[in-house]
């Protein structure tokens, strides 16, 4: 909440949270004063979201809809749209993104978050919190469907989006609290990249990173070599992990901008 609280104006703002699950982000966008619409695909969580907001007596509208069928009927209707934990499930996150974006308002701001395909995301994702913490049942995740922040990237641009931002966060299950996550100096350069403002289309970000890369005097990499570890790779795809097996890592959120035309 934290995250989205300080870069975007949610009292009065309208806020779609997708794949709302029980409602625990529905409600805190709610609570900040934003105007929040809140959809899954679950029956059994949407019931349990609708008893505790009786419960709890802050409004939301919850729904069990699809994004996608949201979009055809509501298009350009949300300042802000939150998407949490939820892509590394679907079949197709590169659709929900597109549906993301034709539900945001010219300037508006879509929050994703997913975990990074990395051997420690691996580790402390599926090995950590499935079997040994079992925080989590087994079979939750599937390392394959993992997303490194590179392809999120360019889902966004495919989408027409800008993006704004990429930020590891590190999950303490022992403190409840989720924080941000440092990486290295040699790669710091990665983490807050901000796409010129005014571009008529996203295709115009391409060769940002390596901009900002030749700007720090860092070794250019390329999306698409296949080697592992940080050579060949977007730094960004390559944020380390914390070292606590119980600490689940949720490497990138990426914040994205509607872009105008």
């Amino acid at each position: 909440l934290g995250y989205v609280r300080e870069r975007a104006q949610l009292r009065g703002a309208r806020v779609l949270d997708v794949g709302c699950g029980a409602g625990l982000l529905s409600e805190a966008l709610a609570r900040e004063g934003a105007e929040v619409t809140a959809i899954d695909l679950a029956p059994d969580l949407i019931k349990v979201a609708k008893l505790h907001r009786l419960e709890s007596g802050v409004e939301v509208d919850y729904r069990l809809t699809p994004v996608e069928t949201l979009a055809e009927e509501a298009p350009g209707s949300f300042d802000a749209i939150t998407c949490m934990e939820m892509l590394e499930h679907v079949p197709d996150p590169g659709a929900i993104i597109a549906a993301c974006a034709t539900l945001l308002k010219p300037g508006g701001r879509l929050f994703l978050s997913t975990l990074n395909r990395t051997p420690a995301a691996f580790a402390l994702a599926i090995v950590g919190a499935e079997y040994v913490a079992r925080m989590l049942p087994k079979g939750t995740h599937q390392y394959r469907d993992f997303i490194k922040p590179s392809e999120l990237a360019a889902w966004l641009r495919a989408a027409r989006l800008e993006l704004e931002d990429v930020s590891g966060l590190i999950y303490d299950p022992r403190r409840h609290a989720a924080r941000g996550f440092t990486v290295p100096a040699t790669l710091r350069f990665a983490r807050h990249l901000h796409a010129p403002v005014g571009l008529p289309r996203l295709a115009a970000v391409d060769g940002l990173e390596d901009a900002v890369a030749r700007r720090h005097n860092q070794p250019v990499l390329d999306d698409h070599d296949p080697a592992d570890g940080i050579v060949g790779q977007r730094t960004s795809d390559c944020l380390p992990s914390g070292s606590a097996i119980s600490a689940v890592e949720h490497p990138a959120i990426e914040r994205a901008r509607i872009n105008p035309l």
